[in-house]
């Protein structure tokens, strides 16, 4: 279970490497648990219970995570804002609940994901609401992206929704496709 610095004057929970905990005096502060933090309706730190002291205290590994996978990423604020081929995603941390929750924009992104990323209709995926970790979000951008671009191969299907989905894209593949070959013969026949 993780454990935290508590400030008993300001009754706020820290990271134990936070500066704000590491400043404080001796009998201001104790350690506590998950479960404590809870229980005393503590409130978490603005400073090391944001995104971007999470990100910055994994950024190597976080960095080659995205690289591996080709995700273009930004940092603005309190959300990471991450770029593919096919769509714009942000990632935010509800520090309270300490778990990450996912937007999605639907529409291929042009150039520059800074200039581009405020104009985009985002709507939450509701299939992976919340997460601990932020890698599983990674993971899941790759593979949603992936089944986006028609690489029905490789799709999540841990849920009977996904596998739902997979089957009707494979279908609507299989109808685009005979109705590609019938415009075909019909222009042939026609030009003969």
């Amino acid at each position: 279970m993780k454990t935290f610095i508590q400030d008993k004057i300001r009754n706020i929970y820290h990271n134990p490497n936070c500066p704000y905990a590491k400043s404080l005096a001796k009998e201001d502060k104790r350690t506590i648990n998950e479960h404590d933090a809870f229980e005393r309706e503590l409130i978490p730190c603005r400073h090391c219970q944001s995104l971007s002291y999470i990100f910055q205290n994994h950024m190597e590994s976080y960095i080659n995570n995205l690289k591996s996978k080709h995700l273009s990423y930004m940092l603005d604020g309190n959300w990471l804002l991450i770029q593919t081929e096919v769509s714009f995603w942000k990632i935010g941390y509800d520090r309270y609940a300490q778990k990450f929750f996912l937007f999605h924009g639907n529409t291929a992104p042009e150039d520059n994901i800074v200039t581009v990323h405020d104009k985009q209709d985002y709507h939450r995926q509701s299939d992976v609401m919340f997460m601990r970790s932020i890698t599983e979000y990674f993971d899941y951008i790759y593979e949603h992206d992936r089944f986006r671009r028609g690489d029905y191969n490789c799709t999540p299907r841990g849920t009977k929704s996904q596998r739902d989905k997979c089957a009707r894209a494979k279908k609507n593949l299989k109808k685009a496709e005979r109705a590609r070959v019938y415009a075909l013969l019909e222009q042939m026949s026609t030009s003969a």
